[in-house]
């Protein structure tokens, strides 16, 4: 019986008009395309760090953000995380200068203020300053680091390696002139 009624099912299946397949084919179709916006509106963020800078109490770094996503990302906050140092140090919320070269006023690099707002499918590159106070860098360094990037409603985590791309700030500021 279950077979009988399974070739009656297929038999009828093959018999469908030309509305009907085209129906089933938009429903199909559909499904899928939903899936795909859906997918595409999720935070696909990656990070680049390309520079770090140790001055003072500060850790400067120049990263590159890219958003993948089909919609914008607003980045409201982004921290640094040791795990061996048990302690995070969040990207300051004005920017700050971090190197001028020569006499001229448009000579100078900023870091970028966080909250940021990364436009869909594009990036970003900025500096961020980071307030660490007196620690010695050297133990930061020898440890993996972590970024934390808090978005809208979601956090994403990243390692970075602060250790190989470690520059003297003077490097930045020989940049500049």
């Amino acid at each position: 019986v279950l077979f009988r009624s399974l070739v009656v099912f297929i038999l009828n299946f093959f018999h469908l008009t030309i509305f009907q397949w085209m129906s089933i084919i938009s429903f199909i179709l559909s499904t899928f395309l939903t899936g795909i916006k859906i997918k595409g509106m999720r935070p696909q963020l990656e990070v680049e760090l390309n520079a770090s800078y140790f001055a003072a109490d500060m850790i400067y770094t120049k990263v590159i953000i890219s958003n993948y996503s089909t919609e914008p990302a607003m980045l409201v906050n982004l921290e640094l995380s040791s795990a061996n140092l048990n302690r995070r140090w969040s990207a300051t919320p004005f920017k700050k200068l971090i190197a001028k070269g020569g006499s001229v006023d448009d000579n100078r690099i900023y870091s970028e203020a966080v909250p940021l707002n990364i436009p869909p499918k594009s990036a970003i590159s900025c500096y961020l300053a980071f307030e660490v106070g007196k620690i010695n860098f050297n133990k930061l360094l020898n440890h993996q680091t972590k970024m934390i990037f808090t978005l809208n409603r979601t956090q994403i985590h990243k390692i970075v390696d602060i250790k190989n791309t470690n520059f003297p700030i003077e490097k930045l500021v020989k940049e500049l002139n």
